[in-house]
């Protein structure tokens, strides 16, 4: 999963987490960046108290409450990457969360939460607003989904409470239902950047496989409903008036999985759409163009392996 964060070329001060209270806690600090490692800082409730600047916080470990201690202690926070601390997927603890006024964070911008269930994502969201949140992340390498994880019960309400101002959604194997899936997209209108990645599904070599090869997720993949749904569908009576789900895409990507769990895509569906998003039709319709788009997935006609069925206009 991609996020706003580019480690290329970044400015962002690099710290060894052998040195990391040292670092951490210089009080002119607005950046920390540990690149793709996650960094563990033990005292850091203790360092929160330095962080009043921060602008840039990249790829921390932190469980719910941490996080909002971190909220609260970097009231500037723009960008933020953070990672759930190892846990037990087969329970999930309601942790007592003391905050009880909301913690409204008034520019954060970019957020990246990898390994957070919606269990744990909701337990954030409830006492955090972001009211001008652009982009999200949601990233998942640790659960297979299994029926008794119970991991796709809750909607995560980060994506419902911030859609009228999310314009870039990442989901990567994250926890969740078809139905909320058709919720997210139906809420998140303003989208211009859609990533959809769950090409790992049924994979034996997954980072988290059991090692039997079995992989339980059967739902909350991106499907041929979701596609026609996206391509416009002219309404009975009018010529021009259309119903079209997420109207405003330029650039939307698009991974599935070859197993016998994954969908199905026609080759003809995926043109179908790709061309109307294009000038011609677009803007007779008041749609977005489509600059990018790209498939990794089965298609008709006898083709068992995923194919890439790409547009990049960029």
């Amino acid at each position: 999963m991609r996020s706003e964060f580019d480690s290329e070329g970044s400015i962002y001060p690099y710290i060894d987490s052998g040195r990391s209270t040292v670092a951490a806690s210089a009080p002119t600090l607005h950046s920390l960046n540990t690149g793709s490692t996650p960094l563990s800082i033990p005292d850091l409730t203790t360092i929160l108290s330095f962080w009043h600047g921060i602008t840039t916080l990249g790829f921390i470990e932190a469980g719910p409450e941490e996080v909002l201690c971190i909220f609260r202690a970097c009231p500037l926070l723009q960008k933020c990457k953070l990672i759930s601390p190892d846990r037990e997927l087969g329970d999930e603890i309601d942790v007592v969360v003391v905050h009880r006024q909301p913690i409204v964070m008034f520019h954060l911008r970019d957020a990246f939460f990898q390994d957070y269930t919606p269990f744990r994502m909701n337990q954030i969201s409830a006492r955090m607003e972001a009211p001008y949140l652009h982009h999200l992340g949601l990233a998942n390498t640790v659960c297979d989904h299994a029926p008794w994880r119970r991991c796709t019960f809750e909607i995560c309400e980060i994506v419902l409470e911030c859609a009228g101002s999310l314009r870039s959604l990442g989901l990567d194997h994250f926890c969740m239902s078809k139905e909320h899936l058709w919720t997210y997209f139906t809420r998140a209108t303003n989208l211009i950047k859609l990533r959809v990645d769950y090409n790992r599904v049924g994979d034996d070599d997954n980072d988290y496989d059991d090692g039997d090869g079995d992989d339980w997720y059967a739902s909350g993949m991106f499907d041929r409903e979701f596609l026609k749904a996206m391509t416009p569908q002219a309404k009975e009576g009018s010529d021009h008036d259309v119903e079209v789900l997420l109207p405003n895409l330029i650039e939307f990507v698009s991974f599935t999985t070859d197993s016998e769990w994954g969908p199905t895509f026609d080759e003809k569906d995926i043109l179908r759409f790709t061309m109307s998003r294009q000038p011609s039709f677009a803007s007779t319709n008041c749609l977005s163009e489509l600059l990018c788009v790209a498939f990794w997935c089965k298609t008709l006609g006898g083709r068992e392996s995923p194919r890439i069925c790409g547009k990049n206009l960029i």
